[in-house]
């Protein structure tokens, strides 16, 4: 204390400057920090210092006040013990009256503190106002907490007082900043002092703009807490009773109901307020604090039965607002208040994690039929008449629990108020059973004289609403405005409850409790005048309709009626939420009591009918409207999906209406326009349900043969349509009726399918349509009989043999697809007869003529797509189970030259086909036991050697050429090459004569193809060679084929060649460390030399470490050699050739020149420059 912290009390005098502000904050957290461990002395002292000095030096008020909140923040002595153990330099034993602790606190320290809690400022007219310091008021309301209870509680009143006293300052900022203080204040307190707090927000600003005011701070207070107030969610009702929020939510009701009703309200609309300068006037805050409030309570509306707790939350935040609705002279704008409060309550509640189903829908259904009791009949029914009751009008009386009929007194039942009048016999007025009961009656008596009823509270003395609240509400219409804003109420938040919660349908006490609703929301959609009301009826039923409820059944006519109706005001506008909510509601209704029973008419019947009549030929078994309803439905129906973008609810209800299998001439021309719709929609979903609905149609009901065909044409066009969207719509519909058309039907109708689906296919530029349209082909080849696929197969064969012209280059490439499509579909048909044969023929004889090909013609104008197709159409035959017979095939060779063909699709074609081929194979014996099978491997000597020589030219590509796929087929089939040229190196050449005629125009000696040479170390020296040059993808292609070898083969094999295949790695991993030594950069040459790294580790597993040492420092010692050699050449050239060595060392620094040029860009990139260019 007397040497930290002199040094930390410097800044706060000396900074002056904004660069010192970071250096004076820290000093004022230094100071708090050493103030937790000072004596009371020393820190009484610096405090008080703190306090002198802090008028002197204005400058730095804001330094000092925190150093002064710091102090007060680290405030730790024990107010409660003894003086003598709070300070040990002070000796005074005594009680707490007599703590100096104690009484400097209050007598000096306190009272200083507060005469800077305000400042004076003046504005710019030069009035003066007050400004509270927010930092002092915190640091303050602490302290007091630390306090003992009682010094706390008479300490906290004076300072809510003071703050509330700024928030009647004219000027805004100090309002604004009194506000937020006194928002923090409630926050650190908590909920159980907010009830003080407003009771000194009620007493302070009462009147005038301080109305405002006040409504403002509450909103802010309100928010405040929101976002720090923790509500326990599973207390029993005793609990609930005691939480110190929904205690103070009457008052809360109370200040907003002042404020939208009252006197703040009237000030507001009056044309003189100044919302200009009070800027709380603007707008209003309460609806946001009613919406937090509803949000915050404990929502447990069933507390109002228990007679322990004197109330709920809930029905102190809605009675208030319904029983303004239940005024007889309520007006417009009171009615449209209240429908606002209402609005925000039912966003409150829905964002309530306490208010579940099980609570929401009894006091939904409680309320509603509560405040709509007088609108009821006495058989349940909505009260539609619009007469007014005069004050005195009949009653029917209740008296002792005993209802008198109306019949009985001769009073209209359409003129009759229900109230309860209580006795006034002396004998029953008021009697107690005990001199307790008496006692406690008579206090209760007291306490209500004490009361003040005034404005809105005050009783009622004349009129039949003095009788009490039973009498208050008028007899009023169900449409009244103030009755439909009830039902707005409810059903919003039945609403949200429905769509929000997580209900299990199958309890049945959650069945209990909205059973009841589905009635009385029938009722609703017929009888409810209001559009807000009447959809949300309609969204109710939407979630309620769902279920297996009890009532259901017997509301679906009545419901479908009252729904038609609506449907008939308001008309086909599918923009309309009216409409579309009508539409789902009939689509569940018709889903109802769905009957599967086919219709008994026959096809040729049910099309002459059709076309002869425009009534209704079927009823559809058992439908829930009549007959002139439901044409009036389709007629709404045709216009929804005419007019604008058919939506998802008049997509559902077409649907809904054909799985009844109705049947009139109306539907079946709404079914063009659906066919339509499946291509001509921008919406996916939209196409996707026209052409469930037109699918379900077109193989359910009764269609003639002439009306079959003329569907069949429209879809089979619509994939002609422009958009690619359109024609996969049309494709998919297509496809899908090809897999469930009956087959007599489907035999009639495969010719006008197939011949449009092929010329599409060789005309269509989308590969996702091509890829459609095949699959489209496959299904419908896969149903039809042999006899009609042989028909198909000699149009696919004549245009296969057409000709290698330009012009029939698309039909015959379209027919060597369709050569696959068949054998992917239809082996059967494929293997009788010497289909097999002439199909390979074809094939092969295609495949040499397009291998003869130079490359640019290969890749000009998609030529090589023929090759393409012709191989995978071998491919499949391979695959398939007559692949074994085509083992030794001449086609074979031609396969093995596509390997080195200019296209890379190509390559994976003919590199899948041979992969499949050698993976069925041993390696180790199949050139011995296969004499059962002829392969061509065997039989036509050096067909080895070509598969090698041809793969790794696919390893060879450029850096920008190489496909990993294709890679790792290279890779796969090379590790079984390898094996079987060690086992068989005889297959490898055709005989010694002939052998350096096969060599490849990439072999670099002769020599290394003579049948005296190992086909394996030519193998491992060409991988080698590849792997010499730069580029990274290139190597760890090869890299990866070394590791795969490693894997596979015997280490015999391998340690014969380990120095070829080192050499390359060890190359790889010289030039990366050469790399890193000149740019530094560790971390990017890792993923280079990880693969390398990975690989040695495998071939030292494989070969063993003794032979890998060997093998690797022979690969080092021969790099040494040649290192050593082309330096000592190097130098040799100077003295035999000067020109040569000036010219090569020129070459040398300019190359350096431009390295350490491009470093610089790259380390100018690196830090972010960038270079400005010069005009």
């Amino acid at each position: 204390g007397n040497i930290l912290l002199p040094l930390v009390i410097h800044p706060l005098y000396e900074c002056t400057k904004s660069s010192e502000e970071t250096l004076a904050l820290e000093a004022v957290a230094t100071i708090g920090a050493i103030s937790r461990d000072l004596n009371w002395s020393k820190y009484q002292s610096t405090l008080w210092n703190f306090l002198i000095q802090l008028p002197r030096h204005a400058g730095q008020e804001r330094y000092l006040i925190g150093a002064i909140c710091a102090m007060l923040d680290a405030f730790h002595f024990d107010m409660d013990l003894p003086s003598s153990q709070s300070d040990a330099t002070e000796v005074n034993e005594g009680l707490d009256d007599d703590n100096p602790i104690r009484r400097s606190l209050f007598r000096r320290i306190i009272p200083k503190v507060e005469q800077y809690l305000i400042k004076e400022d003046v504005d710019k007219t030069g009035s003066r106002f007050k400004l509270i310091r927010p930092p002092i008021a915190l640091a303050l309301l602490k302290l007091f907490q630390k306090l003992p209870a009682d010094d706390c509680n008479q300490k906290l009143p004076n300072l809510l007082l003071t703050v509330c006293g700024v928030l009647q300052s004219q000027d805004s900022s100090a309002r604004e900043d009194a506000r937020k203080t006194l928002s923090r204040m409630t926050v650190t307190l908590g909920v159980e002092y907010l009830p003080s707090i407003l009771r000194e927000l009620t007493v302070t600003l009462s009147h005038g703009y301080m109305l405002h005011v006040r409504s403002a701070t509450l909103q802010s207070i309100l928010f405040a807490l929101s976002e720090h107030y923790v509500r326990p969610d599973d207390i029993c009702a005793e609990d609930a009773s005691s939480l110190s929020f929904d205690k103070c939510v009457p008052a809360m009701m109370e200040l907003i109901q002042e404020d939208i009703f009252g006197v703040a309200s009237e000030m507001k609309s009056a044309e003189s307020t100044r919302k200009r300068v009070i800027k709380e006037a603007m707008g209003v805050k309460s609806y946001e604090s009613l919406e937090i409030m509803s949000r915050l309570i404990f929502f447990r509306p069933s507390m109002a039965l228990s007679k322990s707790v004197p109330f709920s939350s809930i029905h102190a935040i809605v009675q208030p607002l319904l029983e303004r609705l239940r005024l007889p002279d309520v007006d417009k704008a009171t009615i449209g208040k209240v429908r606002e409060c209402l609005n925000k309550v039912v966003v409150g509640i829905s964002r309530n994690t306490s208010a579940i189903a099980v609570q929401i829908m009894p006091f939904v259904f409680t309320t509603i039929t509560s405040s709509l009791s007088a609108c009821l009949n006495e058989d349940g029914s909505l009260n539609d008449s619009d007469d007014d009751d005069d004050d005195e009008g009949d009653i029917s009386i209740q008296i002792s629990g005993k209802k008198v009929s109306a019949a009985n007194l001769s009073i209209p039942a359409k003129k009759k108020l229900k109230c309860t009048v209580s006795t006034w016999m002396p004998s029953e007025k008021g009697n107690v059973l005990n001199v307790r009961g008496a006692l406690e009656l008579k206090k209760k008596q007291k306490q209500e004289l004490r009361k003040v009823r005034d404005g809105t509270s005050a009783p009622k003395l004349t009129g039949s609403s003095r009788h009490g609240p039973a009498a208050t509400v008028a007899k009023k219409n169900f449409n009244d405005p103030s009755q439909a804003s009830i039902v707005v109420f409810v059903l919003s938040l039945l609403y949200s409850c429905l769509k929000r919660s997580k209900l299990d349908w199958n309890d049945s006490d959650v069945k209990s409790m909205a059973d009841p609703f589905v009635p009385f929301l029938t009722r609703c959609v017929k009888d409810c005048s209001d559009k807000e009301a009447a959809l949300l009826c309609l969204r109710c039923l939407n979630f309620l309709l769902r279920w297996d409820l009890p009532s259901v059944p017997g509301s679906a006519k009545i419901l479908c009626c009252n729904v038609m109706g609506i449907l008939t005001s308001v008309g086909a506008d599918a923009r309309n939420e009216m409409t579309l909510g009508c539409f789902k509601i009939l689509s569940f209704l018709f889903h109802l009591d769905k009957k599967a029973g086919a219709l008994a008419m026959s096809s040729d019947d049910a099309d002459e009918a059709i076309n002869n009549t425009s009534d209704v030929v079927g009823d559809g078994g058992g439908l829930p409207l009549k007959k002139p309803q439901m044409r009036a439905l389709i007629s709404l129906l045709h216009g929804a999906i005419t007019d604008v973008m058919p939506h998802n609810s008049t997509l559902a209800l077409i649907k809904a209406i054909a799985s009844r299998k109705y049947l009139s001439a109306e539907f079946y021309d709404m079914m063009e326009i659906i066919l339509k719709l499946n291509v001509q929609s921008q919406q996916e979903n939209v196409r996707q349900t026209c052409g469930q609905i037109f699918l379900q149609f077109y193989i359910d009901y009764p269609l003639g043969k002439k009306r079959l065909e003329q569907h069949m044409e429209q879809m089979v066009q619509n994939v002609k349509y422009v958009y690619e969207s359109g024609r996969l719509s049309a494709i998919e519909l297509v496809t899908i009726i090809v897999q469930k058309l009956p087959l007599p039907l489907l035999e009639e109708s495969a010719h006008l399918i197939f011949l449009p689906f092929v010329l599409q296919l060789v005309n269509d530029d989308s590969k996702k349509c091509k890829e459609a349209i095949a699959i489209a082909l496959t299904s419908l080849l896969k149903r039809i009989s042999n006899d009609r696929l042989q028909s198909f197969y000699e149009y696919i064969n004549r245009w296969f043999s057409g000709g290698d012209s330009h012009a029939q280059g698309p039909l015959q490439r379209t027919a060597a697809h369709l050569y696959g499509i068949i054998v992917d579909s239809r082996i059967d048909f494929v293997k009788k007869g010497d289909t097999v044969t002439d199909l390979v023929d074809n094939l092969s004889f295609v495949m040499q003529n397009e291998m003869k090909q130079d490359s640019l013609t290969c890749l000009k104008d998609g030529r090589w797509e023929l090759l393409y197709f012709c191989l995978i159409c071998f491919e499949k035959l391979t695959i398939s189970e007559i692949g074994p017979s085509l083992s030794d095939n001449a086609a074979w060779e031609n396969v093995v030259s596509a390997l080195a063909h200019p296209h890379p699709w190509v390559q994976q074609a003919a590199s899948r086909t041979v992969n499949a081929l050698v993976t069925s194979l041993d390696p180790k014996e199949f050139g011995c036991t296969y004499g059962t099978r002829r392969l061509f491997i065997t039989t036509n000597k050096g067909s080895l050697y070509n598969i090698a020589r041809n793969l790794c030219f696919q390893m060879n590509a450029t850096e920008e050429e190489q496909n990993s796929s294709l890679t790792t087929l290279a890779i796969k089939t090379l590790s079984w090459v390898v094996q079987a040229m060690h086992n068989f190196p005889r297959l490898c050449f055709k005989d010694a004569a002939g052998a350096k005629s096969e060599n490849h125009s990439e072999s670099s000696d002769d020599e290394e193809s003579s049948s005296s040479k190992d086909p394996v170390l030519w193998l491992f020296k060409r991988l080698s060679s590849i792997a010499r040059n730069k580029g990274q993808r290139r190597r760890h292609g090869v890299f990866k084929c070394y590791a795969a070898f490693a894997t596979v083969c015997a280490s015999d094999l391998l340690s014969a060649y380990l120095p070829t295949m080192i050499e390359p790695l060890h190359r790889a991993l010289a030039e990366a460390e050469n790399e890193e030594n000149a740019r530094n950069q560790h971390l990017a040459n890792e993923e280079i030399t990880a693969l390398p790294m990975e690989v040695m580790q495998l071939l030292e597993q494989c070969c063993g470490t003794e032979t890998f040492i060997k093998a690797y420092a022979e690969v080092k010692t021969r790099a040494q050699e040649k290192r050593e050699k082309r330096k000592s050449d190097i130098n040799a050239e100077a003295v035999t050739d000067p020109r040569a060595a000036a010219i090569r060392k020129i070459k040398k620094q300019e190359g350096n020149k431009r390295r350490r040029k491009r470093r610089m860009e790259e380390k100018k990139a690196a830090r972010g420059s960038y270079k400005r260019r010069t005009k």
